[in-house]
């Protein structure tokens, strides 16, 4: 790994700990909105309530 002149190790785990939400953005999101689409359509699916 290629790091910036005078940076630690510990500057490198920093960096990665604060990336790793970058990285997990895709997979959480497309989790989310499965979710969401299969909420919707077991609602539509449902009988209305009154």
């Amino acid at each position: 790994m290629v790091t910036a002149p005078g940076m630690i190790t510990v500057g490198d785990v920093v960096v990665g700990f604060l990336y790793l939400p970058l990285i997990a953005w895709g997979p959480l999101l497309g989790a989310v909105t499965l979710s969401y689409h299969r909420r919707r359509r077991a609602e539509a699916e449902s009988p209305a309530r009154l």
